[in-house]
C-alpha cells in the first residue's frame, strides 16, 4: 500500500473512533468512562503519597510523613473520595502532627473528623463523643487566644449541625466558646453564648445537674475577668453547691475570708484552678 493509502486508512480510523466517541457521549457511557479514567489518576497518586507517608513514619522521619499525609489528603479531597478514605488520612495526619507537637494541625484534623462523622446519615455517637473529647484535650495547645477562639467557634458550628446527637456536646462547646470570648474581653458575645447554654441545660437537665454546675463555673470565670467580685462569689457558691450535691469535689475555694468585692479583682478562684481553666479551654 502506498503512503496515500496508509494516510487514508488512518483518517478513516480516526473518523470511526470519533463517531464511536460521539455515540458513547450521547448515551452517557462516554462520560462515565472518561470520569473513571481521569479520576483513577489522582486516586493512584494519593495512594502512593499515603504509602510514602507510612514508609517515612516507620523510618522515623516524622516531618516527611506529615508532609506526605497532608499532600495525600489534599488529593483525596480533590477527587471526592468517600468519607472512610478521608477519615483514614485525617487519623494518620492527626497522629503524626501530635508527635511533631504541631497542635494546630492536629486540632484541625480532629475538627475535620468530627465534621465528617456529622455528615453520616446515622452518626456513630461513640465515635463522635470520643472525637469531641480529644478536641477538648487539645484546645489548650493552641498558639494564641485568637486561634483558640476560632477553633471554639468552629466546634460550636459543627455541634449545631450534628444530626441525632443530643445537646450535651453543644452545651459544652458553647461554654468553651464563652470562656474564650471572655479571655479576649468580648463579654457581650460571652454573655450571649452563656445564655444559650443555660437555655439548653434547662431544657434537658435540672437546676442542680452537673451541666448547670459547668455553666456556673463558666459564668464565674467571666465575672472574674470582669472584676465583678460579688457576682463572681455568687456564681462560685452555686458551682460548689452543685458539685457537692453530685458528690464531686468543690470547684474552687476563696483565697480570702473577706467578701470577694474587698479582695483585689474579686479573686476567689485559686490560681491553680484558673490555670487549669485556661489550659483546658
Amino acid at each position: 500500500m502506498n503512503e496515500d493509502g496508509v494516510e487514508r486508512g488512518r483518517g478513516d480510523r480516526r473518523v470511526l473512533l470519533g463517531i464511536v466517541a460521539a455515540v458513547l457521549v450521547a448515551t452517557g457511557t462516554g462520560l462515565v468512562v472518561y470520569w473513571a479514567f481521569w479520576s483513577a489518576i489522582p486516586r493512584a497518586k494519593y495512594g502512593k503519597l499515603r504509602d510514602a507517608g507510612d514508609a517515612a513514619y516507620e523510618a522515623g522521619d516524622l516531618a516527611t510523613a506529615q508532609r506526605r499525609y497532608g499532600e495525600a489528603l489534599v488529593l483525596a479531597r480533590d477527587c471526592s473520595q468517600d468519607e472512610k478514605v478521608l477519615r483514614d488520612l485525617l487519623f494518620r495526619l492527626a497522629g503524626v502532627s501530635l508527635e511533631q507537637n504541631d497542635y494546630p494541625e492536629a486540632i484541625t484534623c480532629w475538627t475535620d473528623l468530627l465534621a465528617s462523622y456529622g455528615r453520616d446519615a446515622e452518626p456513630n455517637l461513640e465515635q463522635v463523643r470520643a472525637c469531641h473529647q480529644t478536641l477538648r484535650r487539645l484546645k489548650g495547645k493552641t498558639h494564641s487566644p485568637q486561634e483558640a477562639l476560632a477553633h471554639a467557634q468552629r466546634a460550636v458550628d459543627i455541634s449545631r449541625d450534628l444530626p441525632g446527637v443530643c445537646d450535651e456536646m453543644l452545651v459544652s462547646d458553647l461554654l468553651v466558646l464563652a470562656k474564650r470570648e471572655s479571655l479576649l474581653q468580648d463579654f457581650e458575645s460571652a454573655e450571649k453564648h452563656l445564655a444559650e447554654a443555660r437555655g439548653l441545660i434547662l431544657k434537658h437537665w435540672k437546676e442542680d445537674s452537673r451541666q448547670m454546675g459547668e455553666y456556673w463555673k463558666a459564668l464565674s470565670f467571666r465575672y472574674w475577668l470582669e472584676g465583678r467580685g460579688a457576682e463572681q462569689h455568687e456564681a462560685v457558691a452555686k458551682a460548689n453547691e452543685i458539685a457537692i450535691k453530685n458528690g464531686d469535689p468543690p470547684f474552687c475555694v476563696e483565697v480570702s475570708p473577706a467578701h470577694p468585692s474587698e479582695s483585689p479583682g474579686g479573686r476567689v478562684i485559686r490560681e491553680e484552678v484558673l490555670e487549669v481553666e485556661i489550659e483546658e479551654y
